[in-house]
């Protein structure tokens, strides 16, 4: 997780990561990656969930493929 945080970090341009790991009333773990941005959504709070969706145009989203498939 570390080392994809990592190239996620680098690929979104990101202040800061998030790692969460938890486990619900089933038997299964959940991990999360979250970007956060010194101007953005919850900078410096634990993890929640940012219901503010942000969609990228398809160059821009070709961009950050490129980015994170160099990172691995």
């Amino acid at each position: 997780m570390a080392k994809t945080a990592k190239v996620i970090a680098i690929a979104f341009i990101s202040d800061k990561i998030n790692i969460d790991c938890s486990s619900h009333s089933n038997s299964h773990l959940n991990k999360h990656i979250v970007n956060k941005y010194k101007d953005g959504y919850n900078f410096g709070g634990i993890f929640e969930m940012n219901l503010q969706k942000i969609t990228l145009s398809d160059s821009a989203y070709n961009e950050v493929i490129s980015k994170i498939k160099a990172g691995i």
